[in-house]
């Protein structure tokens, strides 16, 4: 069936004709100053052992983290996809706001904004930076999921400074 659908569509056969790359291939193609951070939004299965019910339930956000190198990829559960999914609304709306009143934006609308952007922050990267070094990361490589992807991530303001921000490709 594979020979006879190759034989039919050009971009079928194009696309068997591509190498696959796995993880390995991945990590070894990363820059040594490069981290990728892989999001994923899933809805944990209720028959896995846990004794938190709410883990069972809600849709979480996870971040796969690769490293450059022969460093095995790291997990890291980021919580509650309603929490993260509600700060990302809230702040696309902010933002909206601020967008179309740029000119006469107050120091508030910013504080507010900033504050947000330091909410959402702290429930994505936070986690990430208990995981692993990101210090040293000089980018970023982030493949986001769900409505993460609503997200830009050069946005949000890092904790120890209002100017400083994410590198990220």
């Amino acid at each position: 069936a594979r020979f006879r659908l190759a034989k039919e569509s050009l971009t079928f056969r194009d696309e068997i004709r591509l190498p696959k790359a796995g993880l390995a291939d991945v990590c070894k193609a990363l820059p040594s100053a490069c981290v990728l951070l892989e999001f994923a939004r899933y809805n944990p299965h209720k028959d896995l052992p846990s004794t938190d019910d709410a883990f069972k339930e809600a849709p979480r956000y996870i971040c796969y983290i690769v490293r450059p190198g022969d460093a095995p990829p790291l997990a890291v559960d980021l919580g509650s996809a309603i929490v993260i999914d509600g700060l990302i609304e809230e702040w696309r709306k902010m933002a909206l706001k601020h967008m179309k009143h740029i000119q006469g934006a107050s120091a508030d609308d910013e504080k507010q904004l900033a504050g947000v952007g330091r909410k959402l922050y702290k429930k994505i990267f936070a986690p990430i930076k208990k995981a692993v070094r990101l210090e040293s990361c000089e980018q970023l490589v982030v493949c986001p999921d769900g409505n993460l992807n609503r997200l830009a991530f050069e946005s949000l303001v890092l904790p120890h400074s209002d100017n400083s921000r994410i590198p990220y490709l």
